[in-house]
């Protein structure tokens, strides 16, 4: 069974926005748009693979911020 057209409706708009965004950050940047689409989706791989690992990920994240030289 295949998805309904609301749903494909759905994930376009989001698609589209996230290439938006991502057209923006590149161009603000002044990188190339494949560079920042890589890094992306590097970082999406890379957040569901802690996520996935962690037992509680709200606190061991909150944790990792907190021993973070680089926080603000």
């Amino acid at each position: 069974m295949g998805m309904d057209y609301d749903t494909i409706e759905d994930t376009s708009s989001e698609i589209r926005y996230l290439t938006l965004e991502l057209m923006k950050l590149a161009n603000n940047q002044k990188r190339p748009f494949k560079e920042v689409l890589d890094e992306f989706i590097n970082n999406a791989y890379t957040l569901q693979n802690a996520l996935e690992t962690m037992d509680n990920p709200r606190d061991d994240y909150i944790k990792k911020i907190k021993k973070s030289p680089l926080k603000k």
